[in-house]
C-alpha cells in the first residue's frame, strides 16, 4: 500500500477582480468551492483590496508534491476559466508563484515569479515615415487597425490568433462590405 502525504498548496492568481464574497464563518473576502478556498491576496477593512490578486488554497493527500501540484492545477484549470467568464475580467494563474508544504514536515517547495515589466521598443524616423504613409493609405480599413491593436495588447495565444484573423478578415473587406 502506498503512503499518502498531506500537502497544502497556496497559489497566487493575478486578476482585476476584487474577491468580495463573505461566507459565514470565513474571514472577509473569501469563499470555498470544489475544495479550493479563494481569498483576496491582500485585503483589509481599512484599505480594502490592496492588490490585483487572489490566493487559492487547497489541502490534498497524494504520493508526492508534484502529484499534488498536478491535481491542483487540473482543478484550477477547470475553475479559473469559469471565474473569468462570470467576472468578465483578466484572470491568470499559470505564470504565478505557488507554495507546496507537506503537512508535518518542515520542508516546503515553491516557485517564485516576479513581473519584470516590459522592455521598450524604439519608435524612430523609419517608423514615423511608415506611420505617415499608413495615414495616407485609404485602402486599409480602420477595422484592421482596431483588431490589430487589440491583438497586440491581449494575452494568450488563442485570443491573439482570433484577433489577428479578424484583422485579416477586415483587410479582405472593402468599405465594410464583403466582396
Amino acid at each position: 500500500m502506498t503512503n499518502l502525504n498531506e500537502y497544502k498548496i497556496e497559489y497566487r492568481i493575478l486578476t482585476l477582480v476584487n474577491c468580495a464574497v463573505i461566507e459565514e464563518g470565513n474571514k472577509p473576502a473569501s469563499f470555498d468551492i470544489d475544495g479550493v478556498k479563494f481569498s483576496h491576496w491582500d485585503f483589509n477593512y481599512s484599505d480594502g483590496w490592496v492588490t490585483n490578486a487572489w490566493l487559492a488554497t487547497i489541502t490534498l493527500k497524494t504520493k508526492n508534491n508534484q502529484e499534488a501540484l498536478s491535481k491542483f492545477i487540473k482543478k484550477l484549470s477547470r475553475l479559473i476559466p469559469r471565474i473569468a467568464l462570470i467576472s468578465q475580467a483578466y484572470v491568470e494563474y499559470l505564470s504565478e508563484p505557488y507554495l507546496i508544504h507537506e503537512i508535518g514536515n518542515n520542508i516546503a517547495s515553491f516557485r517564485y515569479t516576479k513581473d519584470v515589466g516590459a522592455t521598450g521598443l524604439m519608435f524612430m524616423d523609419d517608423e514615423r515615415k511608415a506611420l505617415v504613409k499608413l495615414l495616407k493609405d485609404k485602402k486599409i480599413p480602420e477595422a484592421f487597425y482596431y483588431y490589430w491593436n487589440d491583438a497586440v495588447n491581449t494575452t494568450g495565444y488563442s485570443a491573439k490568433l482570433l484577433l489577428m484573423f479578424s484583422a485579416i478578415e477586415a483587410l479582405a473587406k472593402k468599405n465594410g462590405e464583403k466582396d
